[in-house]
């Protein structure tokens, strides 16, 4: 997998897809085309000056006193480079990702969940007019994060940042171009409309989505009726027609089946669902299928508190792109390292009371770097077989029935002003 990367971020071909004009990346340069890719990718965190000068140290495996290039050098650099770059390698590393291992499945379904999240920006005119053109201008600039996030292997299929004034379901249709045969998307209520259902039924996906109890009528009396499950089927409104028919969507009615799920506080949720079967799945099973969306929440805490994505390397939109799509490849790397190790774990720990679980954020913290010497020395074998073991050590025990009260406090935003030390 590593040595196909980076076969394909030093290729000539790759080069001449992403960079902004066709003059640039041609002189011979320290900060060659793969060598800013690699560079993006190493999780930046610290100021340009220290992780340049730590990029460059890893390549020739010895330190010097001498800068190798400087800040105004990469800034210079990665103008030249379309952030178009880390999403098609994550698409590479998706696609061979499923066709060379066997991923996990839940009763055969690949269980998917899409979800978004506001990030933080800093706070520029040329920030605010692309992310928040309709926002005050001394208001702090935010941009939409989306996903479709594979629950059960902890890969990022698709991820987008987008202008802040786009919804989340729009950014769910174009999450939906990547999904495959056998996936079941997971939704939250934020979601649910019937112009989705109906891209669902186009492409012949299945999805299970929370609904508010009042968003049909068939939802409603469903939920006054005390039934656990219930066949109905969904008109479209006139409004709703006639989106569909401007993008191409067939307005026929769906049907579609309602599951009642009482939660532990004794209150009752309403799930809606293109699985009709109930011997596909019984509605006592849609509680656990349910639960399974947190792991995007999980995901989204470590690209927001360990990646610290909000803290970008750069001011300009093409900077804030590039570091966005480059940590979510580097993040699925790791997912990669980490699933690895897992098994390990598994075979190592079979006989303990509880299961156990690698440590996503301490195997996060061991790729800086590390990411950089699999993909620059990806014939070293041994040195993914270190990087696993090492993983496969700090795995720690799952408790059961463990909950804790979601802190919704708002964090303040990010700033640019005073970043950490390598």
């Amino acid at each position: 997998m590593a040595q196909k990367i980076a076969v394909f971020i030093y290729s000539d071909a790759f080069c001449q897809r992403h960079r902004q004009d066709e003059c640039n990346f041609i002189r011979s340069r320290k900060l060659t085309f793969p060598h800013l890719v690699l560079f993006l990718l190493n999780f930046l965190k610290g100021s340009a000056d220290d992780e340049l000068d730590g990029f460059f140290n890893l390549l020739q495996e010895e330190e010097t006193d001498q800068p190798f290039v400087t800040k105004s050098a990469f800034t210079q650099a990665r103008k030249k480079l379309k952030y178009s770059a880390f999403v098609e390698l994550n698409q590479v590393f998706v696609d061979t990702l499923y066709d060379k291992i066997k991923p996990s499945l839940w009763k055969g379904f690949r269980v998917c969940a899409v979800d978004g999240s506001t990030i933080n920006l800093p706070n520029n005119k040329a920030l605010r007019e692309h992310f928040q053109p309709k926002g005050k201008d001394n208001q702090h600039p935010q941009a939409r994060a989306s996903q479709l996030y594979d629950v059960l292997n902890h890969v990022t299929i698709d991820a987008l940042l987008k202008p802040h004034n786009i919804g989340e379901r729009a950014l769910a249709l174009q999450h939906l171009q990547h999904t495959h045969q056998n996936d079941l998307v997971l939704y939250d209520r934020g979601y649910p409309s019937f112009e989705l259902f109906a891209q669902h039924r186009e492409l012949n996906r299945h999805f299970c989505a929370r609904s508010p109890w009042n968003l049909y009528n068939e939802t409603r009396d469903f939920l006054n009726s005390g039934k656990k499950q219930q066949q109905v089927t969904l008109t479209p409104c006139s409004q709703t027609k006639q989106l569909c028919k401007k993008q191409g969507i067939s307005v026929q009615p769906i049907k579609v089946r309602l599951i009642r799920v009482d939660l532990d506080s004794g209150e009752p949720e309403v799930l809606i669902t293109s699985v009709l079967s109930e011997n596909t799945i019984t509605a006592v099973e849609f509680k656990a299928l349910y639960h399974m969306r947190w792991g995007i929440e999980e995901d989204y805490k470590r690209v927001k508190c360990r990646l610290e994505v909000e803290q970008f390397s750069g001011l300009s939109v093409h900077a804030v792109l590039q570091d966005f799509h480059a940590k979510i490849f580097s993040k699925n790397l790791t997912a990669l390292l980490v699933n690895e190790a897992q098994k390990q774990v598994g075979q190592n720990k079979s006989h303990c009371k509880h299961p156990y679980k690698v440590n996503f954020t301490r195997a996060l913290s061991k790729m800086k770097d590390n990411i950089i010497k699999l993909l620059v020395f990806s014939y070293d074998y041994q040195r993914f077989h270190r990087v696993i073991k090492w993983m496969a050590s700090f795995a720690e025990a799952v408790r059961p029935n463990r909950s804790f009260e979601r802190n919704k406090k708002v964090r303040p935003p990010c700033s640019m002003n005073n970043k950490r030390t390598r």
